[in-house]
This record gives structure tokens, C-alpha cells and sequence, in this order.
């Protein structure tokens, strides 16, 4: 049996919704793991990630922002806020977090962002 007061269980949830594409239940449920577990750095980065899916990059940015404050070395969180910044005419400080993380930012409003590995070619 399952309990659901765990905030993993609401989290792992809003994951599996998202992938089925049904971002609206995914955010919900990642609020709800937000909610039991104030301090969760990947609820609030998989609610980041959900909230740029839906085009709401101001709530997406303040999502990957909270994760990063409460885990720094989130790279996927701080990559993925880079390519936000970008996006929201902020390349200054959203290059800056993509050369601090190991790959490359790519993003796109319909399938959010995603980090490619660096590549072994120097410039």
C-alpha cells in the first residue's frame, strides 16, 4: 500500500503525468510534493521544467531559482534557468549559468530544455 503523504510519491506522479503530457495534473502534483516537503530541490526543478512546457517562463525561472537555492550544484536546474534567461532577454547571466554547467543548453518551448554532453572539439 501506498502512502501518500510522501512527498517522492507526488513528485515521481507529477514525472509520469508529465510524460503522458498531461502538464496541468504534473504541476499540481509537483506543488503538492512542494507542499509536504518545502525543501525539495526536484520538485521544484520537475516544476520548472512543467511550467516552461505550459510557457510560463516568469513562474519557470522562479521554480529553477528555488531549486538552485536550496541544492546549487542542481546542473540540470541551472541550465536549464540559463536557457530562460536567454529566452527572457537575460543572455548575460543565463550564459554565464550555461558555461558553468558541463554541456550544451538547447531549448525549445515545446519540448523544454535539454543539455547535450560538451563536445571533445575545441574551437
Amino acid at each position: 500500500q501506498l502512502d501518500s503523504s510522501h512527498p517522492e510519491i507526488h513528485n515521481k506522479l507529477g514525472t509520469t503525468l508529465q510524460k503522458l503530457g498531461d502538464i496541468e495534473l504534473a504541476i499540481a502534483s509537483y506543488r503538492e510534493a512542494i507542499a509536504r516537503q518545502p525543501e525539495y530541490a526536484e520538485a521544484y526543478s520537475n516544476l520548472g521544467n512543467a511550467l516552461e512546457l505550459t510557457g510560463d517562463l516568469a513562474q519557470a525561472e522562479e521554480a529553477y531559482r528555488k531549486a538552485l537555492d536550496l541544492r546549487p550544484e542542481m546542473q540540470s536546474a541551472a541550465a536549464a534557468l540559463g536557457a530562460i534567461l536567454v529566452a527572457r532577454g537575460n543572455p548575460e547571466e543565463g550564459l554565464q549559468l550555461q558555461n558553468e554547467t558541463d554541456g550544451v543548453i538547447r531549448f525549445d518551448l515545446n519540448e523544454g530544455v535539454s543539455i547535450l554532453p560538451p563536445t571533445s572539439e575545441s574551437p
